[in-house]
């Protein structure tokens, strides 16, 4: 069986190769092409994503060739997990999204989840395959200013941070944007604008700019739905607090209400599709 979900903490790092050759043995018994786990998938992206964080924070000079490599290090791991796969059918979407939903809530896993809600969204909104790489590679870089942010700020739930603390908070989209720049990686303009509005709404509530109105970019729109999706479907304290119907569902009602922080039209035209694959 193909699962999004982490490897069991039971699972010794050293049983990984035994585990994965299983799994591939039992894939290629049921005819599955391609016969790779999930699992395995994620455990390599893993690595992938821990690899170019840590070149995100080594303040060495980097030269054109190495932000290039982090810019392919991300095609590589959009491609690895089929993110940008033409799927035939809303309800093979709807299938990915629910293998992502109910993770746990770490970086690893933000970055991923994001990724995958951004791609399989933005097919539903019809996006071409250039754009929904594009929208999963923002996904991907999304939340690398939080390496800048104090540990101890990062640790405390929202409601315990100061004022100081809080505005310190808001500012890592930002720091997100010119971290990826410092280290020459060759992202689009839609791409750096869907990072740092990630954390926006249409209410012009959000942080760090509080865009609204046609300074609200598409790409900033369905990031920030997306985020906001994978805080909901997410674990917490264990527990899933809404299926991805329910989170979808409670988009549209407060859009419909005007009481909504997303964009009306992403909010019904997902609904839809939702509701039809479900």
């Amino acid at each position: 069986q193909t699962c999004a979900l982490p490897i069991s903490a039971n699972l010794r790092k050293t049983q990984l190769k035994q585990f994965f050759e299983y799994a591939r043995t039992i894939m290629s018994m049921r005819n599955i092409p391609f016969p790779i786990s999930m699992t395995e998938k994620f455990h390599r992206s893993k690595r992938a994503i821990y690899e170019f964080m840590a070149e995100f924070l080594n303040n060495a000079s980097t030269d054109y060739q190495e932000g290039k490599n982090i810019y392919e290090k991300c095609r590589s791991i959009i491609t690895d997990l089929e993110l940008n796969k033409d799927f035939s059918s809303d309800t093979e979407i709807f299938e990915e999204i629910c293998r992502y939903s109910g993770n746990i809530r770490t970086f690893y896993h933000d970055c991923i989840c994001v990724a995958a809600y951004s791609a399989y969204f933005a097919q539903y909104l019809g996006w071409t395959a250039e754009k929904r790489e594009a929208i999963a590679i923002a996904g991907l870089l999304h939340n690398i200013g939080l390496s800048q942010v104090s540990t101890v700020i990062g640790d405390k739930p929202f409601a315990d941070l100061s004022p100081d603390e809080f505005n310190e908070y808001k500012m890592y989209p930002e720091r997100s944007v010119n971290l990826v720049k410092r280290k020459k990686v060759p992202i689009s303009q839609d791409i750096s604008d869907g990072i740092w509005q990630h954390r926006e709404n249409i209410r012009g509530t959000g942080f760090p700019k509080a865009v609204q109105g046609k300074d609200f970019s598409e790409f900033g729109k369905l990031l920030s739905f997306a985020y906001r999706f994978h805080e909901m479907t997410a674990l917490r304290d264990g527990v899933q607090a809404y299926s991805p119907q329910a989170a979808i569902e409670d988009f549209r009602d407060k859009a419909l209400s005007g009481e909504g922080e997303h964009d009306l039209l992403i909010a019904t035209n997902i609904f839809k599709k939702l509701k039809a694959a479900a």
